[in-house]
Order: structure tokens, then C-alpha cells, then sequence
């Protein structure tokens, strides 16, 4: 496995998104072996159009990534996600909240 991450749809209500049509992304990691390929950045590049193709319902994509994983933050701002302003709720450390529409 080169790459993985989570999808979590949370029917009704989420402690990241008011909005009852959005995925939550989680867990995105690398296998160390292939880091710095690019395999991340284009799956964060492709999920839009790969959740858009799959799951008509969802109009919004929520990343939730640490603080600390600059690297992280920095792929998903490339690949079209918003910083907002908004703080999730302090539940694992210090977080950032990157949305896209779909």
C-alpha cells in the first residue's frame, strides 16, 4: 500500500462541518517508502473528481490535518483546499480545518 486515508460521512451532524453533505477525510498517510513521489498529492489532487463521480450527494470535502504536519497543509492548499478560519474542536492538539466544494 503506497498510500491511505479515510472517508467518513457523519449523517445529520459533525463536530468539523455544519454542512449534512460533506466527507470527512482522515487518517491521510504515506508508507515511508514512497514518500516525496507525489502518489499523496495526486490522490488529494483526483479525491474532488473521484467523490464527485462516486458520491453525487457530497458537495464538500473537510480535512482535518495537525498543526505540526506543515507538509500536509501545504499539499492540500495546492491541491485547491481552503485554510477556514474556524478551529475545530481541540480534540487531538492543535488542528487545522481545509475544505473544498465539490
Amino acid at each position: 500500500m503506497v498510500a491511505f486515508f479515510t472517508l467518513f460521512e457523519a449523517k445529520g451532524s459533525s463536530a468539523y462541518s455544519d454542512n449534512e453533505n460533506s466527507l470527512l477525510v482522515q487518517d491521510l498517510s504515506t508508507d515511508f517508502r514512497h514518500l516525496r513521489n507525489g502518489y499523496v498529492k495526486q490522490a488529494v489532487q483526483l479525491l474532488p473528481i473521484f467523490i464527485h463521480q462516486y458520491f453525487s450527494d457530497i458537495d464538500q470535502l473537510t480535512i482535518i490535518v495537525n498543526e505540526d504536519k506543515t507538509f500536509t497543509q501545504a499539499l492540500c492548499l495546492e491541491a485547491g483546499f481552503k485554510d477556514i478560519s474556524q478551529q475545530p474542536p481541540n480534540v487531538y492538539g492543535s488542528q487545522a480545518r481545509l475544505e473544498i466544494p465539490i
